[in-house]
This record gives structure tokens, sequence and C-alpha cells, in this order.
């Protein structure tokens, strides 16, 4: 019996999470590594209440369109509900897929994990 991810996608981003050697990504890489059911699953109204203005924030999980956020960030997430999307883009959030987010956050300086 296999354990931990199969997707294709998921391993990719493991590997590139491994590659980044950075305590944050590790954290990340070890999250994501459990099964699917023990990741989180975060609203936008928690996210509104965990965040300041500006942050840089990571989701390890899904992102479920539940409230509101009421101020910018920057959000690198696992996988997102549509719509959370729709919501995001009403705001003016900037969010991106995991890739795209630690490509532009190599150092992983001022990164928060919400989980």
């Amino acid at each position: 019996m296999k354990r931990g991810p199969e997707s294709i996608v998921t391993l990719r981003l493991l590997n590139a999470l491994r590659k980044a050697k950075k305590p944050v990504w590790a954290r990340v890489a070890e999250i994501i590594r459990a099964p699917r059911r023990r990741r989180p699953e975060i609203s936008l109204a928690r996210l509104g209440r965990v965040t300041k203005e500006g942050d840089k924030v990571v989701v390890p999980g899904k992102i479920i369109g539940a409230g509101k956020v009421g101020h910018k960030l920057t959000i690198g997430y696992l996988a997102v509900s549509k719509a959370s999307v729709d919501e995001l883009e009403k705001e003016g959030i900037e969010a991106m897929p995991f890739a795209k987010f630690i490509e532009a956050n190599k150092d992983g300086k001022g990164v928060k994990i919400i989980v």
C-alpha cells in the first residue's frame, strides 16, 4: 500500500521544495507529504483574521471561499475552490499556485505558513 502523494504534480512540487533548502519550504513539504485528508482547509475569513496587510502567506492545503479577507495579501496555495478564486479576484488579492510562489520567494523570508 502506497502512502503519501501519488500525483505527479505534487511529487514535482515536493522535489522543488527540497531543492530550495530553506526551513520554511521544508516545513511546507512535510505538511504536503501527509495524506490529503490531513491537509488544512483554510477559509478566506480565517485568512483575514490571522494575517495583516501586505503579508506573504502559504496555504499547504485548500483555500475555501467562506468569508472575506479585507486586506491585500500574496497567497501561495496547493488547491483552491472556485468560489474563493472569484472572491480573491474581487478583493484584488494576488493568489498563485505553489510553483510560481516558490519561484517568487525562493529565500522564504517573510513567508507565513497558515495551517
